[in-house]
């Protein structure tokens, strides 16, 4: 008798860690792509860097009706249209591909080619 009550309190305890544990996580919420993404830092040849170390700064808004702007050192440039495909963002202006984003659910990282570098972009 005292070997089942052991048992019992024994599986009583796991669960209830169990449901302990499993209750503290929260589930990230979704980001959307609408809104203004700021540039929070770049990755090249595997070494990242802070955004205020890049010495400039640049932010995207994407606008729920599928236009965009991009502000680099304040100045603004209107015009811009986006659309998501997939997991990737493409930003063009007058039918003309400018930049694909990818997107990983919690930020857009923008490649560039000509100097091989990631600049990572966040809400």
């Amino acid at each position: 008798m005292k070997k089942t009550m052991a048992w019992l309190l024994a599986v009583v305890l796991l669960t209830v860690c169990f449901a302990a544990c499993a209750g503290s996580s929260k589930p990230s919420e979704p980001v959307e792509i609408p809104g203004t993404w700021n540039l929070t830092g770049a990755k090249a040849s595997g070494i990242k860097v802070d955004a205020s170390q890049l010495g400039f700064t640049m932010s995207f808004t994407f606008n729920e009706d599928g236009t965009a702007a991009m502000t680099y050192e304040g100045e603004t440039t209107d015009g811009l249209n986006w659309a998501l495909d997939g997991s990737v963002v493409k930003l063009s202006t007058h039918g003309v591909d400018l930049y694909d984003f990818q997107f990983d659910g919690s930020t857009l990282t923008l490649h560039e080619d000509t100097e091989n570098v990631d600049l990572i972009f966040g809400k």
